[in-house]
């Protein structure tokens, strides 16, 4: 004799699902990983796992991603398809600046902006670009969102010293590797002018 049938994943998935306002972030109440993550039992005897995120996804677009999908908010069991992103694209870069700035406690234009996570070993702060993908400085993130791409071999220095300055006025571009004096605007441009 066989057992009741087991409701289909999309259904289990909205028992879990407490939502609150369109732009706000909605929570999880069901299993999670080990790590922290909202995850969903795929059905039938030795189904396994799967990322409530994916579902949440793929319910929202009616696709399925193709690659991990990220939240744009700090709450890591929301589940609102708005704050869903996959990794990557478009989207993904507006992602970063979204991780970015609810990670960075901003001040006036002339003050430091601090990162409000733990920073690393070496005291400077750290933004995770999701699963796969190697964690970037804050403050190489704070140039790249508001001056594009930093120049191969030119390091990105803080002016005020701070480590944890995340402020894109604070920051400038440095032949040198070490903390230490500013390189003039003169001799990085030389330098760039000499790679091309």
């Amino acid at each position: 004799m066989r057992g009741p049938k087991r409701q289909p994943i999309e259904v289990r998935f909205a028992a879990y699902l407490v939502k609150a306002g369109e732009e706000d972030c909605w929570s999880w109440s069901g299993p999670i990983t080990n790590g922290g993550h909202p995850t969903l039992g795929r059905g039938g005897k030795g189904g396994g796992q799967v990322s409530a995120r994916i579902v949440a996804y793929r319910i929202a677009t009616g696709n399925e991603p193709d690659r991990e999908v990220l939240t744009t908010c700090e709450t890591r069991l929301c589940l609102n398809p708005r704050h869903l992103v996959q990794a990557g694209g478009e989207k993904s870069k507006a992602t970063m600046r979204q991780r970015f700035e609810a990670r960075v406690e901003k001040a006036g234009p002339d003050d430091c902006w601090l990162w409000r996570l733990k920073p690393s070993a070496a005291g400077y702060g750290v933004l995770s670009m999701g699963k796969g993908n190697n964690p970037l400085l804050a403050h190489r993130a704070a140039w790249q969102i508001s001056h594009g791409a930093i120049p191969e071999g030119l390091f990105v220095k803080q002016r005020c010293g701070n480590r944890l300055c995340c402020n894109p006025a604070h920051l400038y571009l440095s032949l040198n590797p070490i903390d230490g004096p500013e390189v003039s605007a003169r001799a990085v441009d030389a330098w760039l002018r000499s790679r091309v």
